[in-house]
């Protein structure tokens, strides 16, 4: 059997090596324990079983209950932002409580940040903001179309959802504790579980860390929340922002989880399988999601309803919400899948590059995405378009497309290169043209004085309204 993380490269590198779950294995009653955001959309392939999860990840947002409940800060708040202070459902209420309590202090006398999290290159940079611009760039009407067209593979990483959650992004650094600009995940959680934070944004490590009294300084002072979500959403095919009438929520699978397979070629296939289904089994999994440390989240409906397992690691009441809020997370109708594809860690590295020059504000957002999608153009070219194209579409989850269809795609975009390549030659041959006619009014007439040579080169002898052309 294998082991193997769901973004690296993709499953769609090695999926027609891996072998098919066998039916009586997929009929097993332990099967629809699991959740169907995790057992339909990432353990098949092309509509095949091929793996089975081992561990559940998204990312979360963790709040102080104790700030977020004073009556003082409630009662500011109000005043500053003309709104209750609770959690937070968009992103704009997560940045305007960021920006509320940096500065503050905790009833300790400690000075406070708004919020916690990973900018650091390397460090899980490009997860914390895929998990932000879920939200501004997965349309409900339009699946699969947060990292690129799911028609022509065009990257929409510079599209104006991005820029927005990559603006935001970068502002929300001022209100995190002065070292964050070289914060991994890491380091995220420590700011947070030393009361240095208001928020932190993570997967489902921090409730745990966060309750353990050897490492945490906020023991039962912390509350979870879905990430947030936002009132306006870019539409990819009109091309403009769409307003909705509630907070549109995305959460973000960021990572995915861990899956377990059987390679085709195994020897001992019925062997590896049975074990799999051992191992990721409703009791034994169970032990896995309530033990800090292991890294592994729940995945199962038996991990969110078994809340008195959880009680060693927390409190009823805490394991209740966190449990709550990730099942929340996993049930909303547009939660959001990672990226997983053939290239992946070329896609994000060059990512991260040009992000961590528009955090250092050594290059504007515009023109740091800019580069950014013309990077993962040139990457998707030499991979091979169509076939990325179709992994990626089988990523998230949306039907093969039509090859003849992808072909007339490209081939409408040729044809307007080719249009303006025409148009472009038949401007030079009319300048050519309006040149020799230049030359041969001057042999014609050498004392007639040239008050507007541009005049002889315009474009209107082609029958085009383009300004005059200088030569």
């Amino acid at each position: 059997m294998m082991l193997y993380c769901l973004p690296r490269d993709g499953q769609g590198i090695f999926f027609p090596y891996l072998d098919e779950l066998p039916d009586a294995l997929a009929e097993d009653a332990s099967f629809d324990d699991i959740h169907p955001t995790y057992r339909d959309r990432l353990m098949k392939w092309n509509g095949r079983w091929i793996a089975v999860t081992v561990d559940g990840d998204l990312f979360n947002g963790y709040f102080r209950k104790d700030l977020f409940e004073n009556k003082q800060n409630r009662q500011d708040f109000k005043k500053q932002f003309n709104y209750e202070l609770n959690i937070p459902e968009t992103w704009k209420e997560y940045h305007d409580i960021a920006q509320f309590f940096t500065g503050r202090k905790d009833a300790q006398g400690n000075l406070l940040y708004g919020t916690s999290e990973a900018f650091a290159f390397g460090g899980q940079q490009f997860w914390d903001i895929f998990s932000r611009a879920s939200a501004y760039t997965n349309h409900p009407d339009h699946p699969g179309a947060q990292f690129f067209h799911p028609e022509t593979m065009a990257p929409q990483i510079n599209n104006p959802g991005w820029i927005r959650a990559v603006t935001e992004y970068v502002d929300i650094l001022q209100y995190c504790p002065p070292d964050a600009i070289n914060f991994d995940i890491v380091k995220v959680r420590e700011a947070f579980i030393s009361g240095k934070t208001a928020m932190a944004l993570d997967w489902g490590d921090i409730a745990q860390i966060s309750a353990d009294p050897e490492k945490s300084s906020i023991v039962g002072k912390v509350g979870f929340f879905v990430l947030p979500g936002t009132r306006t959403v870019w539409n990819i095919k009109k091309q403009d922002w769409d307003t909705m009438q509630h907070p549109h929520m995305a959460p973000f699978l960021a990572f995915g989880g861990w899956v377990a397979g059987v390679p085709l070629n195994s020897k001992h296939k019925k062997a590896a399988w049975d074990y799999i289904m051992w191992y990721t089994n409703p009791k034994n999994s169970l032990k896995d999601v309530v033990t800090s440390g292991t890294g592994i989240n729940p995945y199962r409906f038996t991990h969110f309803t078994s809340i008195d397992a959880w009680t060693k690691a927390l409190s009823y009441q805490a394991a209740s919400e966190y449990l709550s809020v990730l099942q929340e997370s996993l049930d909303a109708p547009c939660a959001a899948l990672d990226l997983r594809l053939p290239g992946l860690h070329r896609y994000t590295r060059s990512f991260e590059i040009q992000l961590t020059r528009a955090l250092k504000k050594e290059i504007t957002i515009k023109a740091a995405l800019n580069t950014v999608a013309q990077k993962w153009d040139e990457i998707t070219n030499e991979l091979g378009r169509h076939r990325q194209l179709s992994i990626y579409r089988s990523s998230m989850g949306l039907p093969p497309l039509n090859k003849n269809k992808f072909l007339i795609i490209q081939g409408g975009k040729m044809a307007y290169k080719q249009t303006i390549l025409v148009l472009t030659l038949l401007l030079c041959v009319c300048v050519n043209l309006s040149a020799s006619e230049k030359n041969s009014m001057l042999l014609d007439f050498p004392r007639q004085p040239q008050q507007n040579p541009g005049a002889y080169y315009s474009t209107k002898n082609c029958g085009m309204k383009h300004p005059n052309i200088q030569i």
